[in-house]
């Protein structure tokens, strides 16, 4: 991240703001909230949490803000010390308030989750239903609300305490706490769960390897905020209408159950049936605009990286976004660098470009093999983003299966074909790591010949 100094022109207006903002909290706030005052406040880490009830539907709300948030801004910002302690007391105020709000709706939301759920699960799609579908979103709309004013409070209050410098880059702070109240743990298209930005913060980076990569990073961040703000809501706003589009295929305006096969109830039926395809093909739309984002961005920003912080990212993404494709080789390429090594210090030529060429042949293929098994991943997730049905999925898993079970055929090989090669001494030296891989990658590929992958 780009140092952004305060004008320390504006130091003590700085510091007078502080004071001048924390008494204007403090009139309206308790006393033991006061900063200054240690041995009363607690800070953030240590502040017991109220025990809540929870709900047995998940609510697409944002994670409440925590301290590496707070470690996140003051490093955008640049914040001074004094400014760093008036957010902590801002934050104070904002996990007392969080917490008194929770105590106010969560019983309530829990009682009406609680009895949704048990009708969804029972396929009781039914008007008093829909109603506690209705009910639930209204307070789940609620808290989010309650939580946005809440965000908004604590970030407008250190907007007060900031430089010029430092207030230009309060946008992208604002971008940073709207993405983190868009979930992507329930995209279904697989290269839609994941935000680089994210990614790269938690790497911890060196600052000079920050600052090669910012200007990319702002970019994707500019791109990819708005994006997904607008598929969280949709995926709020379609939940109610789908539910809707349910009771309405089974149930008159009355209430009364529909006799089924009848002309009304089929033709509710099929208007359902279309209507709700529809409405999850705006969502999947989305999810697929994400993903080719993703895919966009993920080889910029390695090539502004050093070779191992990108391939750390490469591999984060491919093991979350794709974890039904992805494979840790790295023992494996460990010992084909270490077969290099070797083979270049006895000043054997032929050698190493025997084993590169090995190396080469089986790289291609493997990687051939794996483009096939995201290509065919990547499909199935789409259609099931597009309509939540496991459609030929035993076809979808048989596939993936022969796939991941021919490419572990492949790692095999390729040991069997560099062991073949190395000359007696430098076989005896590196035998006990190829043995040690072939026989981790069989008992692999026999336990997945009986397990549940690809799983739905």
């Amino acid at each position: 991240m780009s140092p952004i100094s305060i004008d320390r022109g504006l130091w003590c207006v700085a510091l007078l703001l502080c004071h001048a903002t924390a008494s204007q909290v403090e009139a309206q706030n308790p006393p033991h909230l006061d900063p200054n005052t240690a041995d009363e406040a607690k800070p953030p880490a240590s502040r017991p949490k109220p025990n809540l009830p929870q709900s047995r539907i998940k609510m697409s709300v944002a994670r409440q803000i925590g301290e590496p948030d707070l470690d996140r801004y003051s490093a955008m910002l640049d914040l001074s010390d004094a400014q760093r302690r008036y957010l902590e007391y801002l934050y104070e105020i904002y996990q007392r308030d969080w917490d008194e709000g929770r105590q106010k709706l969560m019983p309530r939301l829990a009682d009406v989750s609680a009895a949704y759920a048990d009708r969804v699960n029972q396929s009781q799609y039914d008007p008093e239903t829909l109603e506690f579908c209705i009910e639930f979103h209204a307070l789940e709309a609620e808290v989010k609300k309650q939580d946005w004013e809440l965000e908004k409070r604590l970030l407008d209050g250190l907007e007060a305490v900031l430089g010029p410098s430092q207030l230009s880059l309060m946008p992208r702070v604002r971008m940073h706490r709207q993405r983190a109240g868009c979930p992507l743990n329930s995209a279904r298209v697989p290269g839609a769960k994941i935000d680089l930005s994210r990614e790269i913060e938690h790497m911890a980076l060196q600052p000079d390897q920050l600052l090669a990569v910012d200007s990319e990073l702002q970019r994707y961040e500019n791109e990819l905020t708005p994006l997904l703000v607008v598929l969280e809501q949709k995926e709020v706003d379609r939940n109610t209408p789908l539910t809707r589009l349910l009771a309405a295929s089974r149930y008159d305006e009355q209430g009364q159950p529909l006799e089924a096969g009848s002309e009304q109830s089929t033709r509710r039926l099929r208007f359902g049936q279309q209507r709700r395809l529809e409405i999850l093909a705006e969502c999947a739309e989305l999810e697929k605009q994400v993903a080719d984002l993703n895919r966009t961005y993920l080889p910029r920003l390695c090539k502004l990286l050093d070779a191992d912080s990108a391939r750390t990212l490469q591999d984060s993404y491919y093991s979350f976004a794709y974890w039904a494709v992805y494979e840790n080789r790295r023992g494996l390429e460990r010992l084909y660098a270490s077969i290099v090594d070797s083979a270049t210090k006895t000043k054997n030529e032929g050698l190493v470009d025997a084993v590169q060429q090995i190396w080469k042949s089986y790289e291609k293929s493997y990687d051939k093999l794996s483009t096939a098994m995201s290509d065919r991943f990547d499909a199935w997730n789409e259609q099931k983003a597009a309509t939540t049905a496991s459609t030929n999925y035993e076809e979808y898993a048989a596939d993936m299966r022969k796939m991941r079970d021919e490419r572990s055929l492949k790692s095999k090989a390729v040991l069997s074909a560099l062991k073949d090669v190395l000359p007696a001494d430098l076989l005896q030296f590196h035998q006990a790591e190829i043995e040690r891989l072939l026989v981790e990658i069989e008992n692999d590929r026999i336990k997945g010949q009986s397990d549940g992958y690809p799983y739905s």
